[in-house]
C-alpha cells in the first residue's frame, strides 16, 4: 500500500523482507517489536525493489519510505485513516472466507487488490473503495483481474452512501460502476463498509424515480457474505413512496435535462411537463437500466406509440436506441438487463392494466390517452392510476 501526505510525499505500509512480503497492518505491532524488526531486516518496495526505510516517529502512522526520489509506479490513490482501518477489519473477519492476503502484488497484471481472497474454487479481489476515481480506472481494474481468473468484488466506504429519507438514496454515476447483479437475476446490488461500527451493508431493491434518486431496501450482511451475497428480497413496489414523488414533482419547475421535452410538448400538445399523463409513471423493477428519468423516456415513448396505430417490441426498442442516439436518453453502462427485456417488462405491466392491445404477428395497439390541462384533473387522474397498478400489483 502506497500513502501520499499533503506534501507529495509517498509513503507506504508493505514491503519485501527476507522472508517474504510483510505488511504493517497484518497484526497490531508494537513500538519495540518494529524498533527491534529495522536493525535486523531489510525493506524492499514490492514493485522497484528499491530499498526502504521504515518510519516509527509519533505523530504519522508507521510506515515505510523509499530512501531518495523515486521513479516507481507501485503507488495508487492515496488512502485515508478511515480507508486502512476499514482495510484492516476486513482483512481480519475475512479470515474464515479462505486465504486471506493482504495487499499481493500480482505481476501478471501489475495490480495490487486490498485483499486477495482464495478459496478451493475461485480467487475473488476485494477492493475498499472509499474515495472518487475514475470509472476507467474501476473498469481497467476489474478487467485485469479477470483476466487472470479473479473475480473482483468492490465494497464502498459507507462515507459514499448518501441517505435522503428512510428508504430513499442518492446514488450517482461513480456508484454504478461497482453494481453487481445477484446470480440468476437482474437484481443489482452494492456493497458499502463502515469501519466505524464494523457494519457490511447490501443496497438492493432500486427503483429510481429521478436520474440519481432511488427508493432502496438495504440488508446487513455478516463480512464473509461478500463472496456469496444472499438474494435481495424484493418487497412489492413500492407505490406510496413513488405516489408522493409523482405529486411533489407536479409542483416543482422540470429539470434542466427535460428542457428538450418541455418544448417538445408545448409544440405538440401545448401543455407544460408537468401535466404528463399518469401512464408515463408505470413502475418495473429494471427500470435502473436506463439512466434518464423513467417518466422523460416514457412520455417520448409515449408520443411515439401515439403516432402509430400498432407497433412490435422491436420497433419500440429501435425508437429507444433512436432517442439514445439523439441524446434524448442515456442507457446505464453496466452489465444489466437488455433493451428488450426492459421494454418487454413495461409492455406486460401495461397489457395487465389495460393500456395496451395485442393483436396479431405480435404487435400491440395503445389506447388512446387523454391529456389533461388542469391540475384537479390531472390529480383525479393520477389517484385513479395508483388504484389500477395496485391492483395489478396484487393480482386482483
Amino acid at each position: 500500500m502506497v500513502f501520499r501526505s499533503n506534501h507529495k510525499e509517498v509513503y507506504m505500509l508493505t514491503s519485501i523482507t527476507s522472508k517474504g512480503p510483510f505488511s504493517l497492518l497484518s497484526k497490531a505491532y508494537s513500538l519495540e517489536e518494529l524498533t527491534v524488526m529495522r536493525e535486523i531486516e531489510v525493506f524492499t518496495c514490492p514493485g522497484c525493489r528499491e530499498r526502504l526505510d521504515l518510519k516509527l516517529g509519533a505523530i504519522k502512522r508507521y510506515h515505510f519510505a523509499h530512501r531518495r526520489k523515486s521513479a516507481c509506479d507501485y503507488s495508487s490513490e492515496p488512502e485515508s485513516e478511515r480507508h486502512l482501518l476499514g482495510k484492516q477489519q476486513l482483512y481480519e473477519q475475512l479470515q474464515s472466507a479462505g486465504t486471506v492476503l493482504l495487499e499481493p502484488y500480482l505481476k501478471e497484471i501489475g495490480q495490487r487488490p486490498d485483499l486477495l481472497i482464495e478459496t478451493p474454487d475461485k480467487k475473488y479481489a476485494v477492493e475498499y473503495q472509499c474515495s472518487s476515481i475514475p470509472a476507467e480506472q474501476v473498469e481497467r481494474r476489474s478487467s485485469g483481474y479477470r483476466k487472470i481468473g479473479i473475480e473482483p468484488i468492490w465494497i464502498l466506504g459507507a462515507n459514499q452512501l448518501t441517505r435522503l429519507s428512510a428508504s430513499e438514496y442518492r446514488l450517482n454515476r461513480f456508484h454504478w460502476c461497482f453494481a453487481k447483479m445477484i446470480p440468476y437475476s437482474s437484481t443489482p446490488y452494492l456493497l458499502f463498509y463502515s469501519p466505524d461500527d464494523q457494519q457490511l451493508l447490501q443496497v438492493s431493491g432500486l427503483y429510481p424515480f429521478s436520474k440519481q434518486i432511488f427508493f432502496a431496501q438495504v440488508t446487513l450482511l455478516a463480512v464473509h457474505q461478500v463472496l456469496f451475497p444472499p438474494p435481495s428480497y424484493r418487497e412489492s413496489f413500492p407505490l406510496e413512496w413513488l405516489r408522493r414523488k409523482v405529486y411533489r414533482y407536479r409542483q416543482l419547475p422540470p429539470p434542466k435535462q427535460a428542457l428538450p421535452l418541455q418544448k417538445h410538448l408545448y409544440a405538440k400538445k401545448g401543455l407544460p411537463l408537468s401535466m404528463i399523463p399518469s401512464i408515463v409513471f408505470t413502475p418495473t423493477p429494471i427500470d435502473y437500466a436506463i439512466e434518464t428519468e423513467p417518466y422523460i423516456w416514457k412520455t417520448w415513448l409515449l408520443l411515439w406509440a401515439e403516432s402509430r396505430k400498432v407497433f412490435t417490441l422491436e420497433e419500440a426498442v429501435d425508437r429507444l436506441w433512436q432517442l439514445s442516439m439523439e441524446g434524448r436518453v442515456a442507457i446505464r453502462g453496466i452489465r444489466g438487463p437488455a433493451m428488450e427485456e426492459v421494454l418487454s417488462e413495461l409492455g406486460s405491466l401495461l397489457l395487465q392494466a389495460g393500456f395496451l392491445q395485442k393483436g396479431k404477428n405480435k404487435q400491440y395497439k395503445l389506447i388512446p390517452i387523454i391529456w389533461h390541462s388542469s391540475a384537479e384533473q390531472i390529480h383525479s387522474c393520477d389517484d385513479e392510476f395508483f388504484r389500477l397498478i395496485s391492483r395489478v400489483k396484487h393480482n386482483l
